[in-house]
């Protein structure tokens, strides 16, 4: 097969084990191959030991059959020719067949005597004009019993029963954590004075949602419980509720470019993480919101002066919000990024992703602005960066994602599996392309 496409130009994709939802064609013409076997093994009572041969015949009876709107069979595009209509004959049609007599038989031994028997066609032969004869089946001698092999399923160890609505956390076996998780995120939004209630009934306004998840233990911190209040972020309308919606994000090149400057002049290399950050920002729009299940709010609608999660210019703002703050304490944005800064007298570099910061240089005098303005916010050594492990010692920096793989084999069900050096084939060896056949491999002008 392999030799075949290659000399074909076809590009072979795989899909993972045991996953049959990323192969729906090939799938699908499965199972319409598995439904033709049942049909004939039911209707021309042939042994189930069969199947193979019988599979051969669905496979190529329905290969005869135009489809996809053609007029010709996928046999006569593939072959450039047809079978003709006698080729085929009913699977089960019985036949007889004569035993030749061996030279070793006695005179005496009657003619006829087990000399013809009836056997059931099977599959077909091409080219003959009648069916094939089929050895007789022996007569087993002992009793053969359908095998059904049990395969243990795959356990997502990562699947979590975290509740889905405020009703439901409230009613779950784990109400007391889930109900301090939720007090806490309330008493955060209150303490950014993120709303105000108001007194008329607005035109229109926004729902809320809770968002509950039970973050796993790590060697520093026991598994705890968190609550997220989020607005219903599909409902708002363009132009009315927001303007604004994107803003950038930190670049990995432009990451490994300050941490090896930072290495390379020996600066000091610290990581500064924004506690609550869209609760930082203010809103430029009027938005209104339902007051939300477990706020002690009296009022039934409020008034948004700060953004929330999920809303749809959140992001925007909240950069808006932090590159003005850098400004204001004589940062300036570089021209090699819209999240790089530089400080006016080039002692300190900001490196930032959302609300997490690089910064390298003077980072005391930084930390002591920054905790000013983020209270509750974190300084410390760096340990993760865009979803990478970050180790720094003597002088050198690691960047690795074990944590990550980790993560994905656990989901894949493949935490056992023995690791490869090379996702190719053992054996298979890579030769440089001629230039010959670089311009060959151009002329195909091939995405690839």
């Amino acid at each position: 097969m392999k030799e075949f496409c290659t000399s074909h130009l076809i590009k072979q994709q795989v899909s993972d084990p045991y996953i049959p939802q990323q192969n729906g064609l090939a799938e699908r013409f499965n199972r319409t191959i598995l439904e033709s076997m049942r049909t004939i093994l039911e209707d021309s009572e042939v042994n189930k030991q069969f199947w193979n041969k019988i599979a051969k015949v669905s496979s190529l009876t329905l290969n005869q059959i135009p489809a996809h709107g053609s007029k010709k069979s996928p046999f006569e595009l593939f072959k450039g020719r047809t079978l003709p209509l006698d080729y085929f004959r009913p699977t089960g049609n019985k036949v007889s067949y004569v035993i030749l007599p061996e030279r070793s038989f006695s005179k005496l031994q009657p003619k006829d005597s087990n000399s013809s028997k009836e056997e059931v066609t099977i599959s077909l032969i091409p080219n003959s004009e009648l069916p094939p004869t089929q050895d007789p089946i022996p007569e087993l001698t002992r009793v053969l019993r359908e095998r059904n092999t049990q395969v243990k399923p795959i356990k997502y160890t990562h699947l979590t029963t975290d509740p889905k609505s405020f009703k439901a956390a409230m009613n779950s076996n784990e109400k007391n954590g889930w109900k301090t998780a939720a007090d806490k995120e309330l008493a955060n939004i209150e303490h950014h004075q993120v709303w105000e209630e108001v007194d008329e009934v607005p035109a229109s306004f926004l729902l809320t949602m809770w968002v509950f998840k039970t973050k796993p233990a790590t060697l520093s911190a026991s598994e705890r419980k968190k609550a997220r209040l989020c607005i219903q972020g599909f409902s708002q309308i363009e132009g009315v509720d927001y303007d604004k919606t994107s803003a950038p994000t930190g670049k990995f090149t432009t990451l490994l470019v300050v941490l090896m400057l930072a290495i390379d002049k020996k600066l000091l290399i610290w990581q500064f993480d924004v506690k609550s950050a869209f609760l930082y920002a203010p809103l430029k729009e009027e938005i209104f919101i339902k007051t939300p299940e477990g706020s002690t709010r009296s009022g039934p609608y409020l008034r948004l002066k700060k953004s929330l999660y999920v809303l749809k210019q959140a992001l925007a703002n909240w950069y808006d919000t932090l590159t003005g703050w850098f400004e204001d304490i004589n940062f300036h944005q570089s021209t090699s990024g819209p999240c790089l800064f530089i400080h006016n007298d080039h002692t300190s570099i900001i490196f930032f992703h959302i609300d997490d910061l690089v910064v390298v240089g003077n980072v005391e005098a930084f930390e002591a602005l920054f905790l000013n303005r983020f209270p509750n916010s974190t300084a410390h050594d760096p340990d993760t960066l865009l979803g990478m492990d970050v180790n720094i010692e003597n002088n050198l920096i690691a960047l690795s994602q074990e944590k990550l793989i980790d993560k994905g084999l656990d989901m894949l069900g493949l935490s056992d599996c023995k690791p490869v050096a090379t996702p190719l084939l053992v054996g298979v060896q890579l030769l440089k392309a001629t230039k010959e056949e670089e311009k060959e491999f151009k002329k195909l002008n091939l995405n690839y």
